[in-house]
């Protein structure tokens, strides 16, 4: 096939020193799987997905023309800011900066954080990337443009991708255009930052799910959960509402309206109940716009009321949507500083026949316990998770560490707790240290961070499944995509990572293992040797020029057992290609 000529909007970003090969955002280099998404295969110049070439360099002119233009009437220009969301790459760089003393000391369990928090968060010393994030400690400007980012990766074998919101990259080709306002007028916050994307959704062999002609989940595929394997037949794409907020704050309290991604508990990967691997969905909100300070103890929660859709392709047998309410709290005790704890459980419910009136607003809140409900039987229409958590972080040692206890429905009572506390349960823990150089302005993270979500032994005598996983369209997902850890519904996830941070950006070097399927025998008993596991070595290389940010990376993967079946790994040449036979 013939290359595509470069066009004059091409040769005028190249000459800033950026490829538009793979463009602006996630620039992928070399066949492997990247940190966020797939590529095996070479790079190429050739006709992609029609009239997304046009669409990317518009999005960058346009981007262009908002950096360099003066505002008319005042000669000057709106400020372009970053946008500090729950688990994207300033989050974590602030909680880097946490962890050393060169920022306040905060909360890091109940995100994304409120602009009392933001406003906290002055330094106290020049850091690496001091010149590029300069919306914390001062209040926000009246208006902002939020920075707009471009995104164009490629699947070469078939989709992957996790903790990028409601981004599903397909194999193909994946374009995403995300940018936006924020509007700040004294506790008012409004930010609209919409994300569009589109992907290729190129055909590949799917895993016989024992339905003809469907897209569903493989691995339980009776329409237990809503992650189908591809999006329908043909090219797949939305614009979705994104990291957008309304929200009011007071002194104390908070409310408002979102569609932004929610992160709770201390996990940096892979998070138990919320995080950022689907993205929000449409919810109010109430609770403290910051942490309270009781003297003894200080607190700090939320709880929301939602909605959860499906996505068309997922085959659940229920209604487009439900109904969720969650709640999380998080603690610190003033005598153990860095030491704090909390808790979060989230419902899912039919959505109420007669509208949101008849909705159980106060669900969340019902006894722990199933033998002091109105039905003790356990067979109400509902699901739901619940965690306990913990995180402790010495004020200014460099050092973290962190732990979170899982649990899916009720237990019967406090004894069966304590006899079976691993019965559909899960665990995490992490550790992160950080190095500071304030000679030469550079910050080394070094992390790492285990979730175990597999079924135990206890299933030769209590019946067990995957996490997420319910049926009646109450499954832990949003339209297809699970809403805590990427890794959670196949058994479990760990990530091993050297983050090193300069003034002109980020250099990582990580080690991901997501489970992706456990193999039960004829005795409905897991074999561990048949797990479907993937595993990826990855270099990321993030660099800052002016206001714009590029980031390269590199990866190369195996997954063990690939469906149950075949090994797979990847290749420049051949992309995913089988190389053993699957274990006895």
């Amino acid at each position: 096939m013939a290359a595509t000529p470069i066009t004059d909007t091409e040769r005028m970003i190249e000459s800033l020193g950026f490829s538009t090969t793979n463009i602006l955002g996630q620039r992928n280099t070399s066949c492997g799987i990247s940190a966020r998404k797939s590529i095996c295969g070479r790079e190429t110049r050739e006709p992609l997905l029609t009239g997304l070439r046009r669409y990317v360099n518009a999005v960058l002119i346009a981007a262009a023309a908002i950096i360099v233009s003066p505002q008319p009437g005042h000669g000057q220009r709106v400020p372009i800011i970053v946008p500090i969301g729950a688990g994207n790459e300033v989050e974590r760089y602030l909680r880097a900066l946490s962890l050393v003393g060169i920022i306040p000391a905060s909360q890091w369990t109940v995100r994304p954080f409120g602009p009392e928090e933001l406003l906290a968060m002055k330094a106290a010393a020049p850091h690496p990337w001091s010149h590029a994030v300069t919306n914390i400690g001062a209040v926000q400007p009246r208006v902002a443009i939020l920075a707009p980012v471009v995104t164009l990766t490629e699947n070469s074998s078939f989709p992957y991708g996790f903790n990028d919101g409601p981004v599903w990259a397909g194999k193909g080709l994946t374009g995403v255009l995300s940018s936006g306002v924020g509007l700040h007028q004294a506790g008012l916050s409004i930010a609209l930052n919409p994300i569009a994307f589109v992907t290729q959704n190129a055909s590949f062999a799917l895993a016989p799910n024992g339905v003809a002609s469907s897209y569903r989940d493989w691995l339980y595929p009776g329409g237990w959960i809503d992650q189908p394997q591809r999006f329908g037949p043909k090219s797949y794409g939305r614009i979705d509402p994104g990291e957008s907020h309304v929200r009011l704050d007071s002194r104390w309290v908070v409310v408002g309206m979102a569609t932004e991604s929610e992160w709770w508990g201390p996990a940096v990967e892979h998070p138990i109940i919320l995080g950022n691997n689907a993205g929000g969905f449409p919810r109010a909100f109430a609770g403290t716009a910051s942490p309270i300070d009781l003297g003894v103890v200080s607190v700090h929660g939320r709880i929301l009321w939602g909605r959860i859709d499906q996505s068309g392709f997922g085959d659940t047998g229920a209604g487009r949507r439900n109904f969720a309410t969650a709640a999380v709290g998080t603690m610190s005790v003033a005598g153990a500083p860095g030491l704090e704890f909390g808790a979060a459980r989230f419902f899912h419910l039919p959505w109420p026949a007669n509208g949101l009136l008849g909705a159980q607003w106060l669900r969340v809140f019902e006894p722990v316990y199933r033998n002091s409900l109105p039905n003790p039987t356990g067979s109400d229409a509902d699901a739901q998770l619940a965690s306990l958590f913990i995180r402790w972080a010495p004020p200014a040692s460099g050092f973290e560490a962190y732990g979170e206890y899982g649990r899916e429905d009720h237990n019967a009572d406090s004894r069966d707790l304590a006899k079976e506390p691993d019965h559909d349960a899960s665990y995490l823990v992490g550790v992160q240290r950080v190095f500071f150089n304030p000679r030469r302005q550079s910050m080394t993270v070094v992390r790492a961070e285990l979730l175990n979500t597999r079924i135990s032994h206890l299933q030769q005598a209590a019946q067990q499944t995957a996490w997420y996983l319910s049926g009646g369209g109450k499954d832990h997902t949003e339209r297809g995509q699970v809403l805590g850890s990427a890794g959670a519904y196949g058994g479990g996830a760990s990530t091993f990572a050297l983050d090193r941070y300069t003034s002109s950006g980020r250099t990582t070097i990580r080690w991901d293992r997501l489970m992706l399927g456990e193999f039960l025998n004829a005795s409905d008993l897991p074999q561990a040797d048949r797990a479907d596991v993937l595993h990826a070595i990855s270099l990321e290389r993030m660099l800052r020029a002016g206001g714009l940010e590029v980031t390269g990376s590199a990866t190369l993967a195996k997954e063990f057992n690939r469906h149950f079946g075949a090994d797979c790994s990847c290749s420049a040449q051949a992309g995913c290609s089988d190389t053993s036979s699957p274990s006895d």
